[in-house]
């Protein structure tokens, strides 16, 4: 009954590099179990039953798509270093941007750095790919620290 109203959460998660190229992460799937209708504090954070999948078990169009709305929401948005945005998805329904979370949690267990540590970059290449970003990054602050 609750896929059937609420349908399915996936992330997706835009990397910037340094030289300006976009990379999405694999798409990561949040399962809550059946007594809780969303992704609440409680799912988050307490709730040990809450699983998450990575890659998410989507059709090829699907993820891509998907990941292609999250790249144009980057790029729409003007945002820089990182984003993750969240998915509703429901069978025959487009896909509904349920948040853009332009500086998502970053512990070793937030979405972010699991959809990178799946695709192959450590937690500590991903720190530095965003600092190296940032610092050689056109009218960044850190950009005129780099330059002295």
């Amino acid at each position: 009954m609750e896929e059937a109203i609420h349908g399915r959460e996936i992330d997706i998660a835009v990397l910037e590099h340094p030289d300006g190229r976009l990379e999405t992460g694999p798409p990561l799937e949040i399962a809550v179990h059946d007594e809780r209708p969303f992704f609440d504090y409680e799912a988050k954070y307490v709730d040990a039953e809450t699983s998450y999948t990575i890659p998410a078990q989507l059709d090829d169009d699907v993820a891509k798509q998907l990941q292609r709305m999250a790249v144009d929401a980057f790029e729409a948005l003007n945002c820089s270093g990182l984003i993750r945005v969240d998915f509703f998805l429901r069978d025959g329904v487009r896909p509904v941007v349920n948040e853009v979370n332009t500086f998502p949690g970053f512990t070793a267990a937030s979405q972010f750095p699991r959809i990178w540590a799946a695709a192959g970059l450590s937690y500590e290449r991903l720190l530095d790919t965003l600092i190296t970003t940032a610092i050689t990054r056109t009218g960044s602050p850190a950009a005129g620290l780099a330059a002295r």
